[in-house]
């Protein structure tokens, strides 16, 4: 049921002026908080070599492109943002044209969101609302400005959501859109892929399990359509089928094998990790942190691996004894923190720690990230209330559970890989926004007059 078909056409209008003014809210405020100071870190120049390969070598590479020989790759990153960058490059873009052009496209999926969202609950107040905070977020407001995944992910995300708030509005699932939105999500992040589940639920929700089940396999087949391609891609090439998650051969597999068994949090990636792979051993104790590792490996053994590391020479190999007495130390603990238990910290880690680089995206330094921090909770807090007065609201029970279907298997995938950094939840904050604000709302409708009828929608 299409909730503004009944509208006047001056309040139709009034809609268009809103999400005009929402679009340029949240596209001018991200270009001026960029300048004309991109942030260029180690993986956008990974995602800049793969472009310069497609665009002049015509080959998926994350070797030098300059000799025109291309020896294939298999990375952790899909080819969609390498693909986004050779475009611009090709039209004579630079860095600067990169991040304007993500943050173009953020803000068109912004205010797709909003309209689509806007379809179904057909509340103009809510509209304004939601669209101020998302414009105006502190969880993704600096992000357009860098060079990486997490601003193009974010868009996808609002796209899919986008889809399954349209396809509830007019009660049939949209499946071409949907499926055109989950493949570009999957091709700019391997882990968009769990935006599959709330799409397929919102399809058997309005379909029914019998038809559900072939919109099910529609939706499947276009999600698959890029990992496959890059499957077959890989097996004509040589490589093997699926990519390791650190794709890289001189980073030895017991430095690999203590960092998941023993990470925490993040600074066990940016303290440990990320020195050692780089082989950048001055830098050991810059973000390190003893209680980012698992306890039962944090002990005199261990200690005096780091001060043997940290007296390495920068860009020397690592010793192999190092590395047995890395491997050893893993195998010979039988007292690791259980792997549930293990796996609730790292979540808890990834929601509420202070990022050690990375500052919410922003370039308002620890403020920033304390400021992100605060709100995250707050609107966990507000999402709790909304459930606790949702009673029999079905829109509050629809909205939850179509995002938790999405967040909590993407969470837990992130958190069983030891992939810790917290920019990673970027993607699924914009969804979290309005899945928060439309339960508020609901919430609020459902205390102010619960005579309502059960299943009754509100304008």
């Amino acid at each position: 049921m299409n909730l503004a078909g009944s509208e006047s056409e001056p309040f139709r209008h009034g809609v268009v002026v809103v999400l005009s003014l929402l679009f340029a809210i949240a596209l001018m405020t991200r270009l001026w908080l960029a300048g004309d100071k991109p942030v260029y870190t180690p993986d956008s120049n990974y995602f800049s070599v793969l472009a310069d390969n497609i665009a002049k070598n015509q080959c998926y590479s994350i070797h030098d492109s300059v000799d025109g020989v291309c020896q294939p790759t298999w990375g952790s990153q899909p080819p969609g943002y390498p693909l986004f960058i050779a475009a611009i490059k090709s039209l004579g873009g630079d860095i600067l044209r990169i991040a304007q052009a993500q943050t173009l496209g953020f803000a068109l999926a912004l205010v797709y969101a909003l309209w689509s969202g806007y379809l179904w609950h057909g509340s103009f107040g809510l509209l304004m609302v939601s669209g101020v905070v998302l414009a105006l977020s502190p969880l993704t407001l600096g992000w357009s400005r860098w060079v990486l995944t997490e601003t193009l992910a974010s868009a996808g995300a609002l796209w899919v959501f986008a889809e399954i708030f349209r396809s509830l509005a007019e009660r049939r699932l949209r499946t071409l859109w949907m499926g055109l939105a989950l493949c570009f999500s999957v091709s700019m992040r391997w882990d968009s892929v769990w935006l599959l589940i709330p799409a397929c639920a919102s399809g058997f929700y309005l379909s029914g399990w019998r038809v559900g089940v072939g919109r099910a396999v529609l939706l499947l087949m276009a999600t698959a359509l890029v990992p496959g391609i890059m499957v077959v891609r890989a097996w004509r090439v040589g490589l093997p089928l699926l990519p390791a998650v650190i794709a890289d051969p001189g980073l030895s597999p017991a430095v690999v094998g203590f960092w998941r068994s023993a990470a925490l949090a993040q600074n066990a990636t940016s303290g440990f990790l990320w020195p050692v792979w780089g082989k950048h051993y001055s830098r050991l104790g810059k973000y390190w942190d003893g209680a980012s590792i698992d306890p039962a490996l944090n002990t005199d053994e261990f200690k005096d691996i780091l001060r043997r590391l940290g007296a390495l020479d920068d860009g020397a190999s690592l010793p192999k004894e190092i590395e047995s007495d890395l491997q050893r130390l893993v195998d010979s603990r039988g007292n690791l923190t259980p792997k549930p238990v293990l796996l609730l910290k790292r979540i808890v880690n990834i929601w509420q720690q202070k990022d050690t680089l990375y500052f919410a995206g922003g370039s308002f330094g620890g403020s920033g990230e304390k400021l992100a921090r605060y709100y995250k909770n707050a609107l966990l807090g507000l999402w709790v209330i909304a459930l606790v007065l949702a009673g029999r609201r079905r829109e509050i029970w629809i909205v939850s559970g179509l995002f938790l279907a999405y967040f909590i298997p993407r969470l837990v995938s992130l958190a069983a890989n030891a992939d810790l950094e917290s920019r990673y939840l970027v993607p699924s904050y914009p969804v979290l926004e309005i899945t928060v604000l439309y339960a508020v709302f609901w919430a609020v409708r459902w205390v102010g007059d619960s005579s309502r009828p059960y299943g009754t929608v509100v304008g």
